[in-house]
């Protein structure tokens, strides 16, 4: 998980023009507004938000009260309908509540579609309950979010605020590590459990937005991750079957081929490996090979190689090895290169060179005639 900005400074750094612009129109709006009122803020990076948390706790308007609601995951937004409801009013005054968790950003788009449908049925209940200036904070796209998924909360009183990405000089800046939003496959070690994935999916199963299916897809590569993990085979099957839907209805060419190579990768483990071999070969290959590029184009071959291997087919492995090692090394990717370059030695010294083992096999024919 991202971790959150710890201070080293009490001296602001710059949002950039444009940013700058946006915080006096934010500052401006909670100063002069009264009782319930609902601001949305997107953000290139976690550097600007989290600048933009820091000079509200510090330069409150008069007659105002920060808070900042405990959201440590993205999981935790289940929760935000009761903890707005439990903060109430402030007896002379107004608050400030500030609601912006960080986490994978695939985790953050989903639970806030699920907390944003439960403040919109609520809506009457929270502005009631919660007379105070609310900043609802996320990644650049979050008031799209909300516009598509809280309709009638986006209509009361609210304010939409956009702030350019950041790169704040050292001596002046949080600690952020990293500075945006993760996305991406988390490592074996960092995933949930694959049920976790599959109900932040379904969240977003109703949008249509491409944007919100590719989040859709890489949740659901999560959840076949985690399933292969616990060797739930089928389970993996089915999350990157639906994966693979998703991708395609977002129009991401690129992630349905690399899907597609999930997919190839438990054939093979169910022992499919003809099935793994035609996906890899007429699938996965050809879009690398189009889109041009070279290093996945390299991988997918050293895994066609692997397979090959399993099946016996030692003279085609080789030639493969061969091509894959050579896009290694037109990358200055030593190591790989170096391994894979490993494989034709291990092959030549047990099987010998495709040369040697023609030779053999035509001296075999010699004597058994």
């Amino acid at each position: 998980m991202p971790t959150r900005p710890s201070s080293k400074s009490d001296q602001p750094f710059d949002l950039g023009q444009d940013g700058e612009a946006q915080f006096e129109r934010l500052r401006a709006s909670i100063e002069h507004g009264r009782g319930f009122e609902l601001y949305f803020c997107g953000f290139e990076s976690l550097a600007s938000l989290a600048e933009v948390k820091r000079r509200l706790s510090t330069t409150l308007p008069p007659g105002h009260v920060f808070e900042t609601l405990p959201l440590e995951t993205p999981a935790a937004l289940r929760t935000i309908a009761e903890l707005l409801a439990a903060i109430g009013p402030v007896p002379a005054g107004r608050r400030i509540v500030f609601a912006g968790p960080s986490g994978w950003e695939e985790d953050v788009k989903a639970e806030w579609a699920v907390a944003l449908r439960r403040l919109n049925e609520r809506r009457n209940l929270t502005i009631r309950e919660c007379p105070n200036a609310i900043v609802l904070a996320g990644p650049s796209w979050f008031p799209w979010l909300a516009h598509d998924e809280a309709p009638d909360l986006w209509s009361v009183r609210t304010a939409v605020f956009a702030f350019p990405g950041i790169a704040p000089a050292r001596d002046k800046s949080p600690t952020l590590e990293p500075s945006d939003w993760r996305s991406g496959l988390p490592m074996a070690h960092e995933l949930q459990p694959p049920e976790y994935y599959e109900e932040l999916a379904a969240a977003l199963e109703g949008s249509r937005r491409p944007g919100e299916q590719e989040t859709r897809g890489r949740l659901l590569l999560r959840a076949s991750a985690a399933w292969q993990l616990h060797g739930e085979y089928d389970n993996a099957l089915r999350a990157a079957t639906n994966a693979r839907d998703a991708f395609e209805d977002a129009h991401k060419e690129l992630m349905v081929a690399v899907t597609m190579g999930k997919i190839a990768d438990i054939l093979q483990q169910r022992g499919e490996t003809d099935e793994a071999l035609r996906i890899l070969r007429e699938e996965v290959l050809p879009v690398f090979e189009r889109l041009g590029d070279v290093r996945a184009r390299a991988v997918t071959m050293s895994r066609i190689a692997l397979i090959l291997y399993q099946k016996g087919e030692l003279e085609e492995v080789f030639a493969v090895l061969g091509e894959a090692a050579a896009a290694f090394e037109q990358l200055k990717m030593a190591n790989e290169a170096a391994q894979v370059r490993g494989l034709q030695k291990i092959i030549v010294e047990v099987k010998g060179s495709p040369s040697e083992r023609r030779t053999a096999e035509e001296n075999r024919d010699q004597l058994s005639t």
